[in-house]
């Protein structure tokens, strides 16, 4: 039952992340045809501390919410009362230190960025704890309906702005309003008798005691992502930025949204299971996780590997694709490493309460990110900020993979593994010889990948491909 569970509401999170995922790629093609890497360097350069403060001032709110609303599920109004007091309380803090840091800055082009940019701090942090709820009642459905409404309303303003000639700034304020209207229209639905006067001061400590060791362990993974782009802003320039940004966001982006697909059913279906069933329960649901994991997330990683030139000049505008295509390779093979360690591995520490521990698995790498950016950017570019993002990733993965399995005593899908890079390998084999003898196009090419991963999956025993086959077979007996 587990792994059924976790297939079907996976395939509902495909179409709740992967069609918003969709849109976003097409506003990462648009944009970068609207902005030259100049301007294009600094809007990434803002979502990047945008994503930083979120992560450090609001993300524990969020997790709270995953973690605790099903306890609560019968009577959430005490728990949501307090989430939002404490993100009210969040607000009020960095609006005074917004407006301090206009005070200090002469810049216009700085404040009008600041302003814009808690804009897009605020509107997302508060979306994010409505989609977060939706997470935690296995609700799929109503989370990708949200996430849509986001990204094709950010995509339309912010779009229609930066043609209009705001640049950058059209694009945050887009942004802006594709996160602030899909909330206003949930606060009837899911805040309705909400006393943010009235927080629950146990619980408060509670989830803050729960959530800010997770906060810092995501602040230290945003900075093993994000922080390549500020120093080479400080080291080299805004346009290096921009170009770098672009090949990193693609490869980047396109695996995230495949495993966090999984990862948005996976996390909340172990806790779940923990809750009703005990440790056996959540140790096979955490291994399910897994194998599902590898079978979908290693071939697609695989095939965009191989086929980095033809996503690059579908998707990249002109002027970035040169620095694309060499960036691209070492951020999928990062990509992977870090999505196997975030929306999988890390689980393990939610379920056990050790969310401390993870920074045992981050700050290292994240230290490691920093020294060889240092060490590398002044005599190599941009190229080297993509090889330390591999470098790092390699690391935070192999320390979460010995404290899962050697401390939390997890069980991990080795032979599955096994058996996923066999059958994805010879798929790649495949596609390259394809390649070279008649050069198909992209599509035709991410079809026979398709098919000869599904074929040699079969033949392999790739649980998921087997079951695929099984099902529909069955449907086709019955028909």
């Amino acid at each position: 039952m587990s792994g059924r569970e976790l297939r079907r509401q996976s395939a509902q999170y495909v179409l709740a992340r992967g069609v918003p995922g969709l849109v976003n790629l097409l506003a990462l093609g648009l944009f970068t045809r609207l902005l030259d890497a100049d301007e294009y360097g600094r809007y990434t350069l803002v979502i990047a501390g945008v994503g930083l403060l979120n992560l450090v001032l609001f993300n524990w709110l969020k997790l709270g919410l995953l973690r605790f609303l099903p306890a609560h599920r019968e009577d959430p109004t005490r728990l949501l009362s307090t989430v939002a007091a404490g993100f009210l309380g969040v607000v009020a803090l960095t609006g005074l230190a917004g407006v301090t840091s206009a005070a200090v800055w002469s810049e216009p082009t700085l404040r009008d960025f600041l302003a814009v940019g808690l804009g897009v701090l605020w509107s997302q942090a508060w979306l994010n704890n409505s989609l977060e709820m939706a997470r935690a009642r296995l609700d799929p459905i109503r989370y990708g309906r949200v996430s849509l409404m986001k990204a094709v309303l950010g995509l339309a303003f912010g779009g229609g702005l930066a043609w209009a000639g705001l640049g950058a700034h059209g694009i945050l304020l887009g942004l802006v309003l594709g996160s602030f209207l899909p909330s206003a229209w949930l606060m009837r639905r899911d805040w309705r008798g909400v006393r943010p006067h009235r927080p629950d001061r146990p619980l408060m400590s509670e989830i803050l005691r729960y959530g800010l060791p997770l906060s810092v362990t995501a602040s230290l993974s945003f900075i093993l992502a994000s922080s390549d782009r500020f120093m080479i802003k400080i080291m080299l320039s805004d346009g290096e930025v921009g170009l770098y940004a672009a090949g990193y966001d693609l490869a980047h982006h396109i695996l995230t949204v495949i495993g966090i697909t999984i990862g948005l059913a996976a996390t909340p279906l172990a806790i779940n299971a923990l809750e009703r069933g005990g440790w056996d329960e959540a140790r096979a649901q955490y291994l399910e996780n897994g194998k599902l994991f590898m079978a979908v997330v290693v071939p697609a990683g695989v095939g965009l590997f191989i086929l980095t030139r033809g996503v690059v000049d579908l998707v990249i505008g002109p002027e970035f694709r040169d620095a694309a295509y060499g960036i691209f390779p070492w951020v999928v093979v990062g990509s992977f490493m870090s999505g196997t360690k975030f929306y999988y591995l890390d689980s393990a520490f939610f379920l056990h309460k050790h969310t401390s521990r993870l920074l045992l698995t981050i700050a290292p790498a994240a230290i490691l990110n920093i020294v060889l950016n240092l060490l590398w950017l002044p005599e190599h570019g941009y190229i080297a900020a993509a090889w330390s993002t591999f470098a790092s990733y390699a690391l935070a993965l192999l320390l979460t993979l010995i404290y899962v399995g050697a401390v939390l005593r997890m069980p991990l899908p080795w032979m599955v593994m096994v058996r996923v890079v066999i059958a994805a390998g010879l798929m790649g084999a495949v596609i390259v010889w394809t390649q070279r003898a008649w050069s198909p196009h992209l599509v035709v090419q991410i079809g026979i990948g398709v098919l000869v991963y599904g074929g040699l999956g079969w033949l392999v025993g790739v649980p998921l491909v087997r079951d695929l086959f099984a099902t529909g077979a069955a449907r086709w007996r019955r028909s």
